[in-house]
């Protein structure tokens, strides 16, 4: 196992375990700020396999929480999301694979791009703007 997908195993367990936010908002002003909400998106694995998900943002104060949903599995972390510059970059992990993304902003808010695991095998994902959460 590479020393990145450890360190991302590890650290996605930490916040998992502890119940710390996934991912923290940055104070810097020239991020921006990822909008709160439910973010519908695919995971394309290869030619025949693509996955469904959900990114939720929510926001507890100076925090952010960040996780993916895929159906039959636990929610997942999401660490080091960061916006800025059109460009959307954070890690996750699928079945012990730690995949970064780096998707550039698309039309009408949506973002794509690809991903790639410790293996630097590619994926790509798409995530269309988020859907305002009830409160």
């Amino acid at each position: 196992m590479g020393n990145f997908r450890r360190m991302v195993l590890i650290c996605t367990g930490a916040c998992f375990l502890t119940g710390a936010p996934a991912s923290f908002s940055a104070e810097n002003n020239d991020v921006e700020k990822l909008p709160e909400g439910q973010w519908r998106g695919v995971l394309t694995m290869d030619a025949d396999e693509a996955i469904d998900l959900t990114m939720r943002v929510q926001y507890m104060g100076d925090y952010q929480l960040v996780t993916i949903a895929i159906p039959g599995k636990a929610a997942i972390p999401v660490i080091n999301l960061k916006t800025e510059n059109g460009l959307l970059t954070f890690i996750f992990t699928l079945d012990y694979n730690g995949i970064q993304c780096a998707l550039e902003t698309g039309d009408g808010g949506s973002f794509a791009g690809p991903c790639h695991d410790a293996g630097m095998n590619e994926y790509r994902m798409r995530l269309s703007p988020a859907v305002p959460e009830d409160t």
